[in-house]
């Protein structure tokens, strides 16, 4: 086989195979570690093949679970392995955008073996968007209600969707040109309730959405990471779940949920330290409860969820109603009620 050949077997199993394309030729930057391969965890393997299987996918992670990674990597595959595809990433500010672009699209381009970015050798290229001899492109932009509408895409890519301004009304000025085609991967920690972000996902959790719901806990993220610190030399392993077990008390419950690690104590100790404690159920815990500063702390939102009872009963339509002490009949009409809903009783009066 002559190295053209070779070549070309590469390309057909990079087309076939995003993970096989990052495992063989990606890499990655880590803030210790430096420049490592791309290996795609377990968690980050299932989000891959979500991308390919639905059209709509929305996530609920946490922080450090590299999803900005591989949602750009996947952006980078479908515009190199597939012809005239336009890939939008939406930001909520200037500068997100231009470092979605740089860290997640440009890093992992860059690294790449001479030959591919010599065959895909960018036609235009800038801090916003980069043009290959394919005919694909992606921009990477900053959220405006029009941005969907404006700039029709194959793929879409919304970064930290909880946290953009006005994200309701671009989703709602984007969206009929959206159901012509072209996927979303959503992207986010989470940010209070009673947003866009939070509707979406708590729609797509109870699959009453387009959305496909990704959710990705601490707990879930199995990557170990080795490596020599530069300055100590010694031996150092960053790892979520080495020595995860249980929570026990009641305490420990409140303060960390199913599950404690090291890991996770180091993160609680971090937040607490740089005075954002309450950045540990939002961007650690990956937790609407609690979250963005609500006026109820979250012990006082989980007890509510947690004594919360079904209704006894529910009455919809029209329901004959006897007086108790005239004996007269009357209708009472509870179609005003949605349907969905009905008239709840939670406890019959005695």
């Amino acid at each position: 086989m002559t190295p053209e050949q070779a070549k070309r077997e590469v390309i057909k199993r990079c087309q076939t195979s995003v993970a096989w394309f990052l495992r063989n030729f990606g890499k990655i930057k880590h803030p210790s570690a430096g420049i490592i391969p791309f290996h795609p965890f377990n968690y980050q393997l299932k989000a891959l093949k979500d991308f390919r299987k639905h059209r709509l996918n929305i996530f609920r992670k946490c922080r450090q679970a590299g999803v900005s990674k591989i949602s750009g990597a996947f952006a980078l595959w479908f515009a190199m392995f597939n012809s005239h595809k336009t890939i939008l990433i939406v930001s909520r500010r200037n500068e997100d955008a231009m470092s979605f672009l740089r860290e997640h699209i440009y890093f992992l381009f860059n690294n790449l073996p001479v030959w591919m970015k010599e065959l895909w050798a960018p036609i235009k290229q800038n801090e916003h968007e980069v043009f290959f001899p394919n005919g694909s492109k992606i921009q990477s932009l900053t959220s405006h209600p029009e941005v969907l509408r404006s700039h029709a895409a194959s793929l879409n890519i919304i970064d930290e969707a909880a946290f953009v301004p006005n994200m309701d009304t671009l989703w709602a000025a984007g969206w009929p040109t959206l159901q012509h085609g072209g996927s979303v991967i959503c992207i986010s920690t989470t940010n209070g309730v009673g947003n866009w972000y939070w509707s979406t996902w708590t729609d797509a959790e109870a699959g009453i959405s387009p959305f496909h719901p990704i959710v990705i806990n601490w707990w879930d993220m199995d990557w170990v990471i080795e490596y020599t610190d530069a300055l100590s030399l010694e031996k150092k392993r960053l790892a979520p779940r080495d020595n995860i077990r249980d929570c026990v008390s009641r305490h420990e419950r409140e303060k960390f949920g199913p599950y404690w690690s090291p890991w996770l104590e180091e993160q609680w100790n971090a937040l607490q330290e740089q005075g954002e404690g309450w950045k540990f159920e939002q961007e650690v815990l990956a937790s609407f409860i609690g979250s963005g500063n609500t006026v109820l702390d979250k012990t006082a939102l989980a007890y509510v969820l947690e004594t919360i009872r079904p209704p006894e009963q529910k009455i919809d339509g029209v329901q004959p109603y006897v007086h108790p002490s005239t004996n007269n009949v009357e209708e009472l009409n509870f179609s005003f009620i949605d349907p969905d809903l009905g008239f709840r009783i939670s406890k019959k009066p005695v």
